[in-house]
């Protein structure tokens, strides 16, 4: 066994009681200006964390420059201001005006980015920061392998899901606080808790469940098919079921009922449902 922290032979890294990084007790916080003359040197087997770290910021991080200026320069060899010069009519008065809007529309949306919807639920600023204290120990144990910063980031992982669950249990409790009868809040969220939801199943075939709309399509169309049979006609087709169906649709709606129909007397339901 080795010890990448002490360089030392007899125990792991993550031993308890390794001189170099000793496991804290439990409960224990790490100093601010936490730095000894052993554990500031430098040492020749550097992890990849720290590797990796050095060509993150050696990228460059500059931001992406505007493309308007090339298009403009599109812009200006697609419009030519002398084609505008002899304009005689209505008509060509429209087509160039709509062949410049045109050129201008490209362009803008060839030089422009579309903004990405980077919409997000609230949290609280002490939230955050523990979020970014968190990251920052968690990136330092990353570099530096020092059991100590696992610890602390384990611990703030732990703080920060029980912070998110006091806020959320706030905002609950706010948000029934604010329920009123005037204006049929109250209303609103009882009934949508009493109302029932059946969960839909998945559509599940001999292949397994369907998910895409294909699959979904084809699945259905089978199931028709083995639950459901044409109707066959009668006599092999030698009456014209197509033909007597017409003329009795033609017949009825040829001679159709007198209006008004007089009203239906209860003497002549009551022996209807005698009979």
């Amino acid at each position: 066994m080795y010890c990448v922290n002490c360089e030392a032979y007899g125990h792991m890294a993550n031993y308890s009681k390794c001189p170099l990084y000793p496991k804290p007790r439990k409960g224990a916080t790490i100093k601010p200006n936490y730095t000894t003359i052993v554990n500031s040197l430098v040492r020749p087997n550097v992890s990849f964390a720290q590797a990796a770290a050095q060509q993150e910021k050696n990228k460059n991080t500059a931001p992406t420059p505007n493309r308007w200026h090339h298009e403009s320069k599109n812009l200006k060899n697609e419009i030519k201001l002398f084609d505008y010069a002899k304009i005689n009519s209505e008509s060509t008065l429209e087509e160039k005006v709509a062949k410049f809007a045109d050129a201008v529309s490209s362009a803008h949306n060839l030089a422009s980015k579309p903004i990405k919807n980077t919409r997000h639920s609230y949290t609280p600023q002490h939230i955050n920061y523990l979020i970014t204290c968190k990251n920052r120990a968690r990136k330092l144990y990353q570099q530096t392998l020092n059991p100590l910063h696992k610890t602390e980031a384990n611990r703030l992982q732990k703080l920060i899901k029980k912070e998110i669950r006091i806020h959320a249990q706030n905002t609950w409790n706010a948000k029934l606080e604010s329920l009123e009868t005037q204006d049929n809040s109250l209303w609103r969220m009882q009934k949508y808790f009493r109302k029932k939801r059946s969960d839909i199943p998945n559509l599940t075939g001999p292949n397994g469940i369907a998910s895409n709309d294909e699959q979904k399509a084809n699945l259905i169309a089978n199931t028709f098919i083995d639950n459901y049979t044409e109707n066959k006609r009668p006599g092999k087709h030698a009456t014209n079921i197509d033909s007597d169906v017409t003329n009795t649709l033609t017949r009825f709606f040829s001679t159709p009922p007198s209006s008004p129909i007089s009203p239906t007397d209860p003497d002549e339901i009551c022996d209807y449902m005698k009979n």
